[in-house]
């Protein structure tokens, strides 16, 4: 199951995003919108499997209920639906100021190494 999110389109964040390690995100171009990407959240099998079998041993472990693994797959896939986007909204506030300070840290080296210009008079 996918999950669509909508964006402004950022430079490079094709090569951020599929540089992550733990989603797998497939884009297509809107041919309505041009300056926005179509996300696609989906978990590999082999997390999907992970997170199945731990949310059925929390509800065994919290809750002493056992729930079976399209139980735990359907409430997988609607807690991803629903926290997904803030969570990803904060990822994305979380990488602006950092990108952000390394920018301002880059400014402060450049102004370091700035040549000092003096005037000889005749």
């Amino acid at each position: 199951m996918h999950y669509t999110w909508h964006f402004t389109d950022i430079p490079k964040l094709g090569k951020l995003i599929s540089e992550a390690p733990s989603f797998m995100f497939h884009f297509c171009q809107f041919p309505e919108e041009e300056d926005v990407i179509m996300l696609k959240l989906k978990l590999e099998k082999e997390q999907k499997n992970e997170l199945v079998s731990r949310v059925q041993d929390y509800f065994y472990k919290e809750r002493s209920e056992e729930i079976g693994e399209l139980s735990a797959e359907f409430l997988i896939d609607y807690m991803i639906a629903e926290l997904g986007p803030y969570i990803y909204n904060q990822a994305i506030q979380d990488a602006l100021k950092l990108v952000g300070d390394k920018m301002v840290a880059l400014e402060d080296d450049l102004h370091a190494i700035e040549k000092p210009i003096t005037f000889n008079r005749r």
